[in-house]
């Protein structure tokens, strides 16, 4: 080797922090596009877009919270008048 150069050894452990970095530059780069003064807002976009595809999921919004409804009351609710009317 040369003085002055310096040959760089990357750890196995470096290389998915790399290509992590990588892929987020890319995608931040797509969402922001030549608006470069709204990245900040383009932020949350590219984070769901980032966990949406390597955990596979949607996050949980405030519509997973809600209690579900009885179904089978609302629907048997047309059915029962039926019956009635018909027994009358």
């Amino acid at each position: 080797m040369e003085k002055g150069w310096v040959r760089e050894i990357l750890s196995p452990c470096a290389i998915p922090v790399i290509l992590v970095n990588q892929t987020l530059s890319q995608l931040l780069r797509y969402v922001v596009g030549n608006n470069l003064k709204a990245w900040e807002e383009c932020l949350p976009h590219a984070e769901f877009s980032y966990n949406r595809v390597v955990y596979g999921s949607s996050p949980l919004s405030l519509l997973n919270f809600l209690p579900l409804t009885n179904t089978s009351t609302m629907m048997n609710r047309d059915e029962l008048f039926k019956a009635n009317f018909i027994k009358s």
